[in-house]
């Protein structure tokens, strides 16, 4: 049973025009209808998040090449519409603006089962923000313009997103006018990579990355029980995952790295003969080559967060040198390619 099908009773609802550059760039197809809300549980997430992947793998072809992004506009789990993103910047606000390419204000939509919460919290996103496209192409940039807050979701489980360090450091709070990388290019890389690293790499694994969501004002662990947020699937990185020849590119700059490093390695220990000893007092014995059996790269990321340090100012480089993937977090996503 499809998410859309959980739902017990439908209504049609008058749907927006849009002056959109064609037709297709707004859509509001199988979530058109509105319905009272089911009782929010992971299952349902998961099968909102497994849907629009679907969705967006199903029409991949048939979206033009300057289409970067589709945006979901949601009121708790309620999907109330959809747009696709062509222009390199677009601002999501509280106005009643109909999409247009350029603005998308949500104030626009319609929605007969909005309780009151809902309402107020829209009442208070104002400006809103921006969302950008960045200068390499897949990297999307997002400033808040208005004065309340905006919230990235998953910055506490970065192993699920390519969020930036910045998001993480700042709780998924954007501050005022502060232009912040929501989606890392450099981050979906070197989760590609680490993936490229099994015997038996599945990319369907990574479509979790693609997914950016964010919340307007007030945030809920529970996406679905989330009064006003958007979704972003990046389409751009989406071509990149399905590209051969990325893939290609990521398992031979792994494979140099790999090589670089016990090189590395190798002459420390030529040069440092207490290095063995060394590592065994502080139970990091060194595996065959030099590579050590535990690294301490994320414990050092995790310090460097704390103390809101630049990775790249201690040597550090995202999720490359990083631990805490771990495979079985994206199993329910196993089934979306046939």
């Amino acid at each position: 049973m499809s998410y859309a099908e959980q739902y017990q009773d439908r209504y049609q609802y008058d749907t927006l025009q849009s002056t959109a550059y064609t037709p297709s760039e707004v859509s509001y197809a199988e979530y058109s209808h509105y319905a009272r809300r089911p009782q929010q549980n992971t299952e349902l997430t998961s099968k909102f998040y497994q849907e629009i992947i679907k969705d967006a793998l199903s029409k991949s072809g048939d979206v033009e090449p300057d289409i970067w992004c589709k945006i979901y506009y949601m009121e708790r789990g309620q999907p109330i519409g959809k747009v696709y993103v062509r222009n390199y910047q677009v601002i999501v606000d509280s106005s009643t603006t109909q999409y247009d390419g350029l603005r998308l204000g949500i104030g626009a939509f319609k929605n007969p089962f909005r309780d009151d919460k809902i309402m107020k919290i829209r009442e208070h996103i104002g400006k809103g923000l921006l969302l950008e496209l960045d200068s390499d192409g897949t990297s999307i940039v997002a400033t808040r313009l208005g004065r309340n807050d905006i919230i990235i979701k998953g910055y506490s489980n970065p192993a699920n997103h390519s969020i930036s360090e910045e998001v993480i450091q700042n709780l998924g709070k954007l501050d005022f006018e502060t232009p912040v990388k929501i989606f890392d290019y450099k981050e979906f890389k070197s989760h590609m990579a680490l993936e490229s690293r099994r015997s038996e790499p599945e990319m369907d694994r990574l479509y979790p990355q693609l997914i950016t969501s964010i919340s307007f004002v007030r945030d809920s662990p529970d996406d679905l029980d989330t009064p006003c947020w958007i979704s972003l699937i990046n389409l751009a990185a989406l071509k990149i995952l399905q590209d051969r020849d990325v893939l290609k590119k990521v398992q031979r700059d792994m494979a140099q790295m790999a090589l670089d490093r016990r090189r590395s390695c190798d002459l420390m220990e030529a040069n440092s003969p207490n290095v063995l000893e060394e590592n065994t007092k502080l139970g990091r014995q060194s595996q065959p080559g030099g590579l050590k059996k535990e690294d301490p790269a994320r414990r050092s990321r995790i310090e460097l967060r704390k103390n809101k340090k630049s990775i790249h100012e201690s040597g550090l480089d995202y999720s490359w040198e990083d631990k805490f993937y771990d495979s079985r977090k994206f199993t329910f996503f196993s089934t979306i390619v046939a």
